[in-house]
């Protein structure tokens, strides 16, 4: 649980709407897709690529996070932290 909660928080360690929307769309995704693999169900490819160009959308604001102010401290931060704790 601690995971997924990690996952779905930003660089400030907030929860991340775009995240979790990515999420929610990738297993929507996920779920269309067996359904028309095993179930032949039909679907609008327009609807599809939507759904894709969401959820790629929402992966690229997801990492333009990383290279702001905020991220790259915070990861320096972090790299410090494990290095500490390591040689202790």
């Amino acid at each position: 649980m601690n995971f997924l909660k990690q996952v779905l928080s930003d660089v400030d360690g907030q929860g991340s709407s775009k995240r979790v929307m990515s999420f929610a769309i990738l297993a929507l995704l996920f779920i269309i897709a067996l359904g028309v693999t095993f179930f032949h169900a039909s679907f609008q490819e327009q609807i599809w690529q939507d759904l894709i160009y969401t959820l790629l959308t929402g992966f690229g604001l997801i990492t333009s996070e990383k290279f702001t102010k905020r991220g790259i401290r915070n990861d320096a931060t972090t790299s410090n932290e494990n290095s500490t704790s390591t040689t202790k």
